[in-house]
């Protein structure tokens, strides 16, 4: 039973965080509140949908909880991230995929 719930939740937050977020999404939740919003709605009617199909017996309170900790986790990072703005640490505050990042280092390195 551990197995299967932790499966399924590591399932929906990939989809969520890497499938169902556009690049333009991503980029965006950067610079607007409304974006991160957006994004944690679809995460957690992702979030309700796949454990409703695979996770039958799960009460509703406990993928309401699992879709606030995501949140809560997105917003935080929102505001640290409009806080220190000018000195943010990359590897935190950054929002672009790493296959964009891939690109924008390739371009810098060969031209």
């Amino acid at each position: 039973m551990i197995k299967s719930v932790f499966t399924v939740l590591l399932c929906v937050h990939l989809l969520g965080d890497f499938y169902f977020q556009t690049q333009k999404m991503a980029d965006k939740k950067q610079g607007q509140f409304s974006w991160t919003i957006c994004h944690c709605l679809i995460y957690g009617a992702g979030s309700w949908l796949l454990i409703f199909l695979f996770l039958h017996g799960m009460k509703l309170r406990y993928v309401l909880a699992f879709a606030a900790a995501h949140a809560a986790v997105d917003i935080v990072k929102y505001a640290v991230c409009r806080i220190f703005r000018e000195r943010r640490p990359q590897r935190f505050c950054s929002f672009r995929t790493r296959r964009a990042a891939r690109t924008e280092w390739q371009m810098h390195t060969y031209g």
